[in-house]
């Protein structure tokens, strides 16, 4: 067992906290497996605003202090609810935030963790969160998180805990995907696209290992200006898309994961309701956050193609078979109209996964050059 997550647990058993809601995070991923393990009440949320708000009501019908984990680029969802709703001269309710910080400025990490990391105790203080430093190997962390709870429980105020990476890492490989083998994966879905669709389609690929699985897939000289990998911003992929169908008459394609769409649900009205015929939203529905540990999440239990007509696509359909998206893909053109595709697929990557090797920005200026 990581002695910090042995020290963060008996402050959470010693003051009979059970409530836990959030976004899942990879630095945080054995922290979530303990929590589970521990068959503590956990709800995960939406995004991590949604997360804030659940946790306060818990609050406000059970006087006990919630926990709320995400990880430190979701710091923008909850700068509304935190200082509209729980803040000190509002409503003042307590909640303790476990945060995974990636992009720690004292730590090599991806591009797009850089400018999050660099800002995020800087967006703690502006929030007035008082906040502790949780390190990997630090003698100090039993002290912080002692002085943490105490000041969260004795003076009713909301604490974070910022938490390094490999603070929280467990050598044991806890493997609690379960997978369905009857089901394409990941893999077999993206090959299918790029074998069936236009060459000419541009196509946006969501954060995780949506991008990643891409970039093992195709060579680094077809990506360079046929994709555009959305690296960051969880939830944004569909909105992003919307855009260049709004400024070019092109057809675009959008590969979405269930996590992402569910994040930020209401870009399908966005989409839904536009009077645009040339976006190609393309689901892949696994019901788990694959990239940061499989957690499961609402997706599992939804017709997200139902979602997506009720919202206004003019066709929305599921699909769980590699023989039924290869026909759809195939007789595409024959589709005028904007339509979502919900495939289902199972559990889990294909191994070891690249990540983008060209510097974002040269990536953005040769996909841009479709446009000129």
């Amino acid at each position: 067992m990581n002695k910090n997550l042995n020290i963060l647990f008996e402050e959470i058993n010693k003051y009979k906290i059970n409530f836990f809601t959030g976004v899942p995070d990879s630095v945080l991923k054995h922290f979530s497996n303990l929590v589970d393990i521990n068959k503590f009440q956990n709800l995960i949320a939406s995004n991590e605003g949604s997360a804030v708000g659940i946790a306060a009501g818990y609050y406000l019908t059970t006087k006990k202090t919630p926990v709320v984990y995400l990880q430190n680029a979701g710091l923008g969802n909850i700068i509304n609810p935190v200082l509209s709703l729980i803040h000190k001269d509002i409503y003042e309710i307590p909640m303790i935030f476990i945060i995974g910080w990636r992009g720690d400025k004292n730590k090599k990490d991806e591009p797009q963790h850089r400018p999050q990391g660099k800002k995020t105790e800087d967006l703690l203080k502006i929030i007035d969160m008082p906040y502790f430093i949780i390190k990997k190997n630090s003698y100090k962390n039993k002290l912080k998180f002692k002085k943490g709870f105490e000041l969260n429980q004795n003076k009713k105020k909301s604490v974070a805990f910022l938490i390094e990476r490999d603070s929280f890492l467990v050598k044991e490989k806890v493997d609690r995907i379960k997978k369905d083998y009857k089901l394409m994966s990941r893999k077999e879905v993206i090959k299918s696209i790029i074998k069936y669709v236009n060459k000419d389609l541009p196509i946006i690929a969501t954060t995780g290992y949506t991008s990643r699985e891409l970039i093992n897939i195709e060579t680094e000289n077809t990506i360079k200006q046929r994709y555009f990998l959305n690296v960051g911003a969880m939830g944004y992929a569909s909105s992003l898309t919307l855009g260049m169908c709004l400024g070019s008459k092109k057809r675009f394609l959008c590969i979405d994961g269930d996590g992402s769409m569910i994040m930020h649900m209401g870009s399908l009205t966005n989409i839904g309701t536009s009077k645009i015929n040339n976006l190609v939203h393309i689901v892949i529905n696994n019901g788990v956050h694959d990239s940061v540990g499989g957690q499961e999440n609402a997706a599992k239990s939804l017709k997200l193609s139902n979602i997506a007509k009720a919202c206004g696509y003019k066709k929305a359909i599921r699909i769980d078979n590699k023989k039924k998206l290869e026909f759809f893909l195939k007789n595409l053109n024959k589709v005028k109209s904007s339509v979502f595709i919900e495939v289902l697929t199972k559990k889990g990557s294909s191994g070891k996964l690249l990540r983008p090797s060209l510097p974002l920005k040269v990536s953005k200026s040769l996909f841009m050059k479709n446009f000129d």
